[in-house]
């Protein structure tokens, strides 16, 4: 956990949590963390599914929207999430960009150490390390990926 940011809300007030799901196998893990701190912090849940790499220049197509709206009721059943309000959220844009954005009024940001790029050796992905330095609110790191075995 990284603490950044000029404010702490207690439970009950303030932002929500927010969590970005890429539908990497990491996914489980973070959104488990993220229902967790938004049941102590009683306070709602933003997933967010963000995709591409800059802005686009028309809307979206549809189908690349529906994919990422299927992609969140996948990975976030109303089962699992009864006693928190969730709000699912789909946009073209840069996962790095939308989540810094959204720090300026979350109370936390909850994210896996990697996505489903980079490279295997890596400790944290360009999005952790974006949101470590620049996020406007605490920052909770998942760790979801194994270190390299070396020899």
């Amino acid at each position: 956990m990284v603490v950044r940011g000029d404010r702490w809300d207690e439970p009950g007030t303030g932002g929500p949590v927010v969590t970005g799901i890429d539908g990497g196998d990491a996914g489980t893990a973070v959104l488990a963390t993220a229902l967790a701190e938004a049941r102590a912090r009683q306070v709602p849940l933003v997933v967010l599914h963000a995709w591409a790499d800059e802005p686009p220049a028309e809307p979206a197509p549809e189908a690349v929207v529906e994919a990422g709206r299927r992609l969140l009721a996948e990975q976030v059943r109303p089962g699992d999430v009864e006693d928190v309000r969730v709000e699912r959220v789909v946009v073209p844009a840069h996962p790095r960009r939308e989540l810094v954005e959204r720090s300026r009024s979350a109370q936390l940001i909850v994210l896996g150490d990697r996505g489903r790029g980079g490279f295997p050796g890596l400790l944290l992905g360009s999005t952790a390390q974006a949101l470590l330095h620049h996020a406007g609110c605490p920052v909770r790191v998942v760790r979801t990926a194994r270190p390299p075995v070396r020899p």
